[in-house]
C-alpha cells in the first residue's frame, strides 16, 4: 500500500486505517517500501513507529551489514 499512497486513496485509507488499528491494540507499525523523504515524513505524520525501504538504506549481504554493525558500536 505504501508504494502509492500518494496516488491512490484506497491505499492511503488502508494505511490509515491498519495504522489506527495497530494503535487500539497497543502493537507497532512498520511500512515497507518507503523510497523516498516525501513518503517517510508522510507516513511518520500518520503515526507509523518503523519503516524499510531504500529511503532508510539498500540491500546488504550479511558479511557487509556485521561489518557495517561492529564499526557502528
Amino acid at each position: 500500500f505504501v508504494r502509492n499512497i500518494e496516488t491512490n486513496q484506497i491505499d492511503a485509507a488502508m494505511i490509515h486505517s491498519l495504522n489506527h488499528m495497530s494503535k487500539v491494540m497497543n502493537l507497532k507499525t512498520i511500512a515497507e517500501f518507503v523510497e523516498d523523504e516525501h513518503t517517510a515524513k508522510l507516513l511518520q505524520r500518520l503515526g507509523v513507529n518503523y519503516a524499510q525501504g531504500y529511503y532508510c538504506g539498500r540491500p546488504l549481504p550479511l558479511e557487509k551489514l556485521e561489518s557495517a554493525q561492529a564499526q557502528a558500536a
